[in-house]
C-alpha cells in the first residue's frame, strides 16, 4: 500500500495559488515572541521565542480558527 502522504501533498498544493514572491531562506528570522498554549508543553503560559531554540531544529505553527 502506497503512503497517503504524496497525495495529501499534492492536494494542499493544488489549493496554493500561485505566487511571485520568493524568500531568502538564508535569513534570520525575526524576533518575536508568542505564548505558548499547549498543555503539554515544559513553557505552557510564558513567552517563546525563536531565538529560545537557536541550533535546535524546531517548527512554528501558526494556526487561527473562528
Amino acid at each position: 500500500m502506497s503512503s497517503p502522504l504524496p497525495f495529501a501533498l499534492g492536494l494542499i498544493l493544488a489549493g496554493c495559488p500561485p505566487t511571485s514572491q520568493t524568500f531568502d531562506t538564508g535569513a534570520p528570522v525575526p524576533d518575536f515572541t508568542l505564548e505558548d498554549v499547549n498543555p503539554t508543553s515544559e513553557s505552557y503560559e510564558r513567552s517563546v521565542s525563536p531565538r529560545d531554540f537557536l541550533g535546535i531544529p524546531s517548527a512554528w505553527y501558526f494556526g487561527h480558527s473562528s
